[in-house]
């Protein structure tokens, strides 16, 4: 497997941690400059897994994500 830690632009912002092919898959963070930020689990590019997500608005959200939802 093609898996390693790295430090990528996506969507916009900054991605830290595990890539496979060139898309977020495994432990990583993501920060984009309007305060959206997002660690956790990846595959394919979309956090699924166990994510914890802040919004630009400061919400927060700690739990489950399925492919990005």
């Amino acid at each position: 497997m093609n898996i390693e830690d790295q430090t990528i632009s996506f969507y916009g912002g900054t991605y830290t941690g595990e890539v496979f092919n060139g898309a977020p898959s495994g432990l990583g963070a993501w920060v984009h400059p309007d305060g959206q930020a997002c660690a956790g689990e990846w595959v394919y590019g979309a956090f699924h897994g166990h994510a914890a997500l802040k919004l630009s608005e400061g919400e927060t959200y700690v739990g489950a994500c399925k492919y990005g939802q």
